[in-house]
């Protein structure tokens, strides 16, 4: 049973050595979204995936990445709370390791970086069922189909197909930001081997695909470190 050990702040996300500051709107950065009153202000990115890294925790808060704290078994994940990077395809995260995991290095302890596990198809032929197999990390934890004490479980407004406020302002999306931009996942779609399991947007439980060579303003990076 996988334990829930609150938020913490540690590291932050560099490009070519220059700190990053973290989205205070986690959402597509190309459109403003229903409930929200400007578009979302997630960096895109620019040239290669190669000048991004993560590093130290910086001294300014507003640029330290957040993370949700999880134990599960024998292992400690820390999930980022939202979506760093934009316009980035799987392609991009896979040829720098971040996909299955690549070791980074963060004050000086060592972490092994990576995307969540969601699923390889939709669940029942249905997209907003959730993915399959269910011991997915995004069913598990995000959709906290393991009852997990601490964690919000999602109510019936997040997980409907409607976009509003009430999303994006609800207790669910407010730890997790998923509402308006699509995290990528490990999985290959069972149905098609050039696409790539996506998950979020339009309701936490979302499960949907894009080609692995996509690159867009509504999908992007959420990284997980596991130690």
């Amino acid at each position: 049973m996988a334990q829930y050990l609150g938020t913490v702040k540690l590291g932050g996300f560099y490009q070519n050595g220059a700190i990053l500051k973290r989205p205070t709107r986690p959402w597509r950065n190309d459109t403003v979204p229903s409930g929200a009153s400007a578009a979302g202000d997630i960096p895109s990115m620019s040239g290669s995936m190669a000048n991004y890294t993560f590093g130290n925790t910086p001294s300014a808060d507003a640029n330290k990445l957040q993370w949700v704290k999880i134990k599960d078994g024998d292992k400690t994940l820390l999930i980022c709370d939202r979506v760093i990077l934009v316009n980035v395809s799987w392609d991009d995260l896979n040829a720098q390791g971040f996909i299955t995991g690549k070791t980074v290095t963060i004050d000086g302890a060592k972490y092994k970086c990576r995307v969540l596990t969601g699923g390889s198809n939709r669940r029942n032929n249905d997209y907003y069922a959730g993915g399959t197999p269910s011991n997915n990390e995004w069913d598990r934890f995000i959709t906290r189909e393991e009852v997990i004490s601490g964690l919000p479980a999602p109510v019936s407004s997040d997980l409907d197909t409607n976009q509003n406020a009430t999303d994006l302002n609800g207790a669910h999306n407010s730890l997790w930001n998923w509402y308006y931009v699509y995290s990528w996942c490990q999985e290959t779609w069972a149905e098609n081997a050039s696409r790539r399991a996506i998950r979020g947007y339009d309701s936490a439980r979302n499960w949907y695909y894009n080609y692995a060579t996509f690159s867009y303003p509504y999908v992007g990076f959420r990284p997980v470190l596991e130690i």
